[in-house]
């Protein structure tokens, strides 16, 4: 599994208990936090050309989406479909990106949608719902690579 935005690692503890190996990812200098602490993952970066010539079963993506520029998801998308088939989200309806400067929110399903490269397999909440909201609900997504 790749924790994409591992953070401190508190997902990758849980993820090793899941998955033969664990990669976390993040910027560099959340991978120098994640270094100081001693836990063992079988792999860290934060250069995604470190990443993109391995292969996951699973990516698992956790509150990050939603605080990216609209356009650096959409790529970071694209470059995920080449490594998984699957990819896990937990965030909330909107990314908040384009509220700070008052031009409002995106909604990230709808986000994701645009691209026409992942199929949405199952969510937490009314799918309707997720996808006409902007509000602060958080919920959970698993996606498959589109064939």
């Amino acid at each position: 599994a790749l924790d994409f935005g591992a953070g401190m690692g508190r997902n990758c503890d849980y993820l090793k208990k899941e998955f033969q190996a664990v990669t976390a990812f993040d910027t560099h200098e959340m991978v120098e936090n994640l270094n100081k602490t001693g836990k063992n993952y079988n792999f860290i970066s934060s250069e995604w050309s470190e990443i993109e010539h391995r292969r996951f079963d699973l990516i698992y993506e956790c509150t990050v989406f939603q605080h990216m520029p609209p356009q650096e998801v959409l790529y970071r998308l694209m470059q995920m479909k080449f490594v998984t088939s699957y990819l896990y989200m937990t965030t909330r309806t909107y990314n908040d990106m384009f509220r700070q400067s008052g031009q409002g929110g995106v909604n990230i399903l709808k986000l994701i949608d645009s691209l026409n490269s992942w199929d949405l397999v199952d969510i937490s909440i009314d799918e309707e719902e997720a996808r006409k909201s902007m509000d602060e609900t958080h919920y959970s997504m698993l996606w498959k690579v589109r064939s």
